[in-house]
């Protein structure tokens, strides 16, 4: 094992966790500044039915929407998801997983022309929650109003969801009953919950993007994944593997 393979594989372990690729199709939303970190969320323009209890096909639905929007693979962002519940899957859990951290990183809407209600602090309309964990407990501040390309958006949209972030029982994306709950895009009292009626309606989604984070130049990118300690472990082994190789090299130098 040479030392030049040993180093290609740490520093391809390093690229597996950590991402520096500008997307300059996607703008910081207003009233945020150099290392902001935030996730963007859209109303789908398309419109699915609520028959299957696969998660995989609503987040795959989103994920084509972004696709179709220049948001999505073309500029590295591939992994867009549902705010939705299926029987067996909870829509909390179903984010969890693209919010590095879930308490203090906040969520905007893709609004083309936000407006500043606080002056004095700075702050826009085009914020909808302070971090997941706060979208499920207080609800959103503003209206989840707005499609992929920032067009307003009306139309009733899908979730299966509690306020919570818990499937809601019998009435979950896919659920037996024939029935699966929706929201209101437009009314941030109603924004995951308003009511239920059967699967066989044509609704819309809502798409959930990963940690982003504003750069110098005002561009974005996608933020930095925190690597695990094991991998730091498995780095620290390639190393003493590295500097091993090379005093043996030199021994027979």
């Amino acid at each position: 094992m040479t030392i030049r393979f040993l180093k290609r594989i740490w520093a391809g372990v390093l690229l597996l966790f950590i991402s520096g690729v500008s997307h300059a199709a996607l703008i910081a939303p207003a009233g945020l500044n150099t290392g902001d970190k935030f996730h963007l969320i859209f109303v789908t323009s398309g419109t699915t039915d609520a028959y299957s209890a696969d998660i995989a096909t609503y987040n795959a639905f989103v994920q084509a929407t972004a696709d179709a929007a220049g948001i999505g693979s073309a500029i590295g962002l591939t992994d867009w998801r549902v705010l939705g519940s299926t029987p067996t899957v909870n829509a909390a859990d179903n984010l969890a997983s693209i919010f590095n951290n879930q308490t203090n990183v906040p969520i905007y809407n893709i609004d083309p022309s936000p407006t500043l209600v606080d002056p004095l602090n700075g702050i826009f309309n085009n914020i909808v929650a302070n971090s997941l964990t706060d979208l499920w407990v207080n609800g959103s501040t503003n209206n989840i109003l707005y499609e992929e390309d920032g067009t307003p958006n009306y139309g009733n949209v899908w979730t299966g969801t509690t306020p919570s972030g818990n499937a809601y029982p019998n009435l979950a994306l896919g659920s037996s009953t024939g029935f699966s709950s929706y929201a209101f895009p437009y009314n941030t009292e109603s924004n995951i919950y308003a009511g239920y009626t059967n699967q066989f309606i044509q609704w819309h989604l809502y798409g959930v993007s990963q940690e982003l984070i504003v750069l110098e130049n005002g561009n974005v990118a996608l933020s930095a994944v925190p690597v695990p300690a094991a991998v730091w472990l498995f780095g620290t082994g390639l190393l003493s593997l590295i500097g091993m190789a090379s005093r043996k090299k030199c021994s027979n130098c």
